[in-house]
């Protein structure tokens, strides 16, 4: 028990580093790609990546809505919080959704799914399922939380919603150091002031 214990613990935390998590996460008023542009000036900082963060509801025909977290990124070529396939693709592309999976929270949809969206204004859509795939960093660090939807913000967009962002991530040039993360968050902090 203690030698699987050990394994287990090193394979999951080296998944989580694997995906590139975020050393910092900012949740704050909307901004732009011009912010994360000033972000990313800040000494030590290694990267900076905004998204879009929401609460939908999903479901496919006449079933019964599920609460997911809607993320919109500009696209799916950044470095930070990375995607692991499980099926399908990997990266959904305009007018399609990827949505995580994992063993505690299963959203009983397959790619293929058309599916349908109500977002917050209360307006609802219809979009494709592309793929499903794995998500490190919600998983570890909020065992409760449900499934995320994932699409770009040019969808987001087509959907009659503004694209800016309300979450930042943040890697430091040296991602293990506590010391600089934590001076580095300062600096970001009074850049979001």
């Amino acid at each position: 028990i203690i030698n699987a214990y050990v394994i287990l613990g090193r394979d999951i935390n080296h998944s989580y580093e694997a995906v590139n998590p975020p050393n910092i996460e900012v949740q704050t008023d909307p901004f732009d790609k011009d912010f994360v542009r000033v972000i990313e000036k800040i000494p030590g900082v290694y990267e900076a990546e905004g998204r879009r963060i929401m609460q939908v509801r999903v479901r496919r025909g006449g079933e019964n809505w599920q609460n997911l977290k809607l993320v919109a990124v500009s696209d799916f070529s950044g470095n930070i919080n990375q995607l692991n396939p499980i099926e399908g693709t990997q990266y959904a592309g305009e007018d399609e959704i990827v949505l995580s999976q994992d063993m505690m929270h299963i959203s009983g949809y397959q790619p293929g799914d058309i599916v349908e969206i109500e977002l917050p204004d209360g307006s609802n859509r219809s979009i494709t399922v592309v793929g499903l795939v794995t998500d490190q960093m919600t998983a570890k660090r909020d065992p409760g939380s449900t499934n995320s939807v994932y699409m770009t913000l040019e969808t987001l967009s087509s959907f009659g919603q503004d694209t800016y962002f309300n979450q930042l991530y943040v890697t430091v040039d040296q991602g293990s150091d506590s010391q600089l993360i934590e001076s580095v968050a300062t600096a970001i902090e009074d850049q979001v002031k």
